[in-house]
């Protein structure tokens, strides 16, 4: 422990002051980023309910509608797969 204590204190006085008080800077910079960044976490309004984060029945009415006339003569189409018993998705795929 004491050997890696000393290497790294030649380390650190190897380096000039500039470079020292650079990093040093970066450091502080990141510590203020950090701390703001909790700081605006700490400050979020928790919002628990789904039905405040959708809209209300008229509004989903209304845009129901609009959708329906963008999409006019638009079908949509229902594709039923069954697979064959003990098959799944994920197998893979078999030659013919």
């Amino acid at each position: 422990m004491a050997i890696w204590v000393s290497k790294c204190f030649v380390v650190f006085a190897a380096l000039s002051p500039a470079a020292w008080l650079a990093g040093r800077l970066y450091s502080l910079i990141g510590l203020a980023v950090v701390v703001g960044l909790g700081v605006n976490y700490a400050n979020l309004e928790p919002r628990y309910r789904l039905a405040d984060q959708v809209p209300d029945k008229q509004q989903a009415v209304a845009a129901s509608h609009l959708l329906d006339a963008k999409l006019t003569g638009a079908n949509p189409i229902d594709v039923l797969i069954e697979f064959p018993k003990g098959a799944s998705l994920y197998a893979p795929r078999r030659s013919p």
